[in-house]
């Protein structure tokens, strides 16, 4: 069904400028009657209020209120370039959440009843600019590594480093997705800032984030291909450091791989080479070139372990992940090395501090 739609600029709403519309204003009324939606019925609900909110580069949250009470609406949109309505949704509630919109661009809307179409009001508002997103996804001993996002053509961003974050100094202008600050020391604190400038030209300045960055540890003489496995459930003295990280509302199961985790660091059990304060996190960098953050739940017994604790003699593993028994993968088999993001062999362990 295509209908001619004039949206006046009392209904138009603007990022900066999210205001209440009430379409029981005569002048109003007559216009959207007579000349925008002639083809539904003309009843419309005499205190019927629309409005915008949470407006975004790619969403928007629209919001109505209707004292007859319908049981459901139908969303539609306009769209100016083809001159016709377009269905969005349907739905029974007073609210809709638009996502996946386009940045910087108007749309315009109307809320019917549904499923006869009665005219309810209509509204219309521009999206945000798309904003650069900045992300530190990887901090090890000699690299910093970001991610950014939604980079479009024409748009940048500045990056800034120092020792503090009032002496911060420019260190590179990044087009692309990914860029790694390699001027690092491990064991070092640095701190740094993004300035994103938009493909239209606005300038956004974000917070400074600080990284200390881990220091490299010594290899055993084993490669540390195998990674076994003990069930968390087998620490049971409620007083130790062990058993309250385990047990702690911060750790959870892992659902892919059954491994207990705190933030995104695996619990392990590692020599006293490396280490015997709980709640310690590490980096651990793999052949295959992936690498998996941990944190030290338990220490493996002395005993057990090489003249320098570093590996477990029996089976030569350096990593013992804390597991639930019930969520082991079937294709572990007794290493968690047959897992494709835990194979092969140890590379680099790098402590955080």
């Amino acid at each position: 069904m295509a209908v001619l739609f004039a949206l006046g600029s009392s209904l138009t709403v603007y990022a900066d400028d999210a205001r209440l519309i009430k379409s029981a204003d005569a002048s109003l009324k007559t216009t959207l009657e007579n000349s925008v939606l002639h083809s539904m019925p003309n009843e419309q609900s005499d205190e019927f209020e629309i409005s915008v909110s949470n407006i975004g580069a790619r969403s928007a949250l629209i919001s109505w209120s209707d004292n007859a009470l319908g049981t459901s609406y139908s969303v539609i949109r306009y769209n100016e370039e083809a001159l016709r309505q377009e269905r969005y949704a349907v739905t029974n509630d007073t609210f809709i959440e638009m996502t996946n919109l386009t940045p910087n661009t108007q749309y315009k809307f109307i809320i019917a009843t549904a499923p006869s179409n009665r005219y309810l009001g209509a509204i219309g508002f521009t999206t945000g600019e798309l904003v650069a997103g900045v992300e530190i996804v990887d901090v090890a001993a000699d690299y910093v590594k970001f991610e950014l996002s939604d980079i479009e053509n024409g748009a940048s961003v500045e990056l800034y480093k120092g020792d503090n974050e009032d002496d911060l100094k420019r260190i590179a202008t990044v087009t692309d997705s990914e860029y790694i600050d390699r001027d690092v020391d491990e064991g070092r604190a640095y701190f740094y800032k993004s300035i994103v400038k938009t493909a239209s030209g606005v300038v956004v300045e974000n917070e400074v984030q600080s990284v200390t960055t881990p220091i490299k540890m010594g290899l055993p003489s084993v490669s540390g291909s195998t990674k076994t496995y003990a069930h968390y459930t087998a620490v049971t003295a409620r007083s130790t450091a062990q058993y309250k990280l385990l047990n702690s509302s911060e750790c959870y199961t892992d659902e892919e791989t059954g491994i207990r985790m705190v933030d995104d660091c695996y619990c392990v059990a590692l020599g006293s080479y490396y280490g015997s304060k709980i709640g310690t996190k590490y980096r651990i960098e793999l052949s295959t070139g992936k690498s998996f953050k941990v944190i030290l739940c338990d220490q493996k017994s002395n005993r057990h372990t090489d003249a320098n604790n570093q590996y477990a003699v029996r089976n030569k593993d350096v990593i013992e992940f804390y597991v639930q028994k019930n969520k082991i993968p079937k294709s572990v088999r007794g290493n968690y090395g047959n897992l494709s993001q835990f194979e092969g062999d140890i590379v680099s362990i790098e402590k955080y501090i």
